[in-house]
């Protein structure tokens, strides 16, 4: 019975109907190729355009003794003085 209401409710809308569902079915298209173009196909062309430009860095011009002396210059902020503990006064 209800298949019966069903199947006559989906023919009278397809047959009075179809210009409407053919363009909601075009436009579903549509945005799924624009989501998969934009999600999939786009990070493709990101990943290898970034690959590219990694391939295209000259690692030689890095100034060594420039690196070298930035580095400690970090090392000398980071590391903390040496305290004894003869140094600290009690709180009792």
């Amino acid at each position: 019975m209800i298949k019966k209401i069903t199947n006559y409710f989906f023919k009278k809308i397809i047959k009075h109907h179809g210009l409407a569902l053919t363009m909601v079915t075009l436009l579903l298209i549509f945005f799924s190729l624009m989501f998969l173009y934009k999600n999939v196909y786009q990070a493709m062309e990101d990943i290898t355009e970034i690959y590219t430009l990694k391939g295209n860095i000259n690692f030689n011009i890095i100034d060594e003794e420039q690196v070298n002396k930035t580095y400690e210059e970090i090392n000398k902020k980071i590391t903390q003085r040496k305290i004894t503990l003869s140094n600290i006064n009690s709180p009792f």
